[in-house]
C-alpha cells in the first residue's frame, strides 16, 4: 500500500473575531506505507469444521507541515514561520505492526461460531503547540467472539449475525479545548 497527499499551497486570508486579520501560506503533507500479509490455515484434519485465520500489517506514516506567517497588509513581508523540516512540529515519523488473529468453527453448514482478537492503529500527527508539537498514534486491541447462522423461522430463512467485544484503546485521541 502506498499513498501520499499534499497540498498546494496558497495565501489563506484571516480575521479572527474582526480583531486581528491574518495572512498565511500553509504546507502539508501526508505519506502512509503499508505490507499486509494474511492466512487461512483449514485445520478441519485435526477437528472437522475447525480454520485459523492470521494477518499482519506493518504500517509507515510520515506527515510534514510548515507555514510562513505574512504581513496581511504587504503579503510579500513575511513575519514567521513555523513548522518545516528539522522542526518538532514540522515532520512526524510513525510506525506500527496491526494484527488479526482468529478461529472460526463451523458447527453445522448453518451455524459458525469464531473468535478474533484484532489490534489497529491510526497514526498520530502534529500540532503547533510549544513542547506537545506532535501526539502520537492511538492503538486498538480488541477481542470479539460471535455466531453467523442461518435457519427457517416458519416459511421465513432467517440469516444471523451475533457478536459481542470489548476494545482496549491506547492514546487516544480527544479534541479539547482549554479556555
Amino acid at each position: 500500500f502506498h499513498q501520499h497527499e499534499h497540498n498546494e499551497p496558497r495565501i489563506v486570508y484571516g480575521n479572527a473575531f474582526e480583531i486581528s486579520a491574518s495572512a498565511n501560506v500553509d504546507k502539508t503533507s501526508e505519506r502512509s506505507r503499508a505490507v499486509y500479509a494474511q492466512a487461512n490455515v483449514d485445520l478441519g484434519d485435526v477437528i472437522e469444521g475447525l480454520t485459523v485465520t492470521l494477518g499482519a500489517r506493518q504500517s509507515w506514516e510520515k506527515i510534514g507541515s510548515q507555514r510562513w506567517i505574512l504581513e496581511p497588509s504587504d503579503i510579500t513581508k513575511q513575519k514567521g514561520m513555523t513548522g518545516g523540516p528539522g522542526t518538532a512540529a514540522g515532520v512526524a515519523r510513525f510506525s506500527n505492526l496491526s494484527y488479526t488473529a482468529q478461529i472460526s468453527y463451523q458447527y453445522s453448514p448453518d451455524v459458525l461460531f469464531f473468535v478474533n482478537n484484532s489490534r489497529g492503529f491510526g497514526a498520530g500527527g502534529l500540532q503547533n503547540v510549544y513542547k506537545q508539537e506532535t501526539y502520537g498514534p492511538d492503538v486498538l486491541n480488541n477481542v470479539e467472539v460471535g455466531t453467523k447462522a442461518t435457519f427457517n423461522l416458519g416459511n421465513w430463512i432467517v440469516r444471523t449475525n451475533a457478536s459481542a467485544y470489548y476494545g482496549w484503546f491506547d492514546n487516544v485521541k480527544v479534541n479539547s479545548t482549554k479556555l
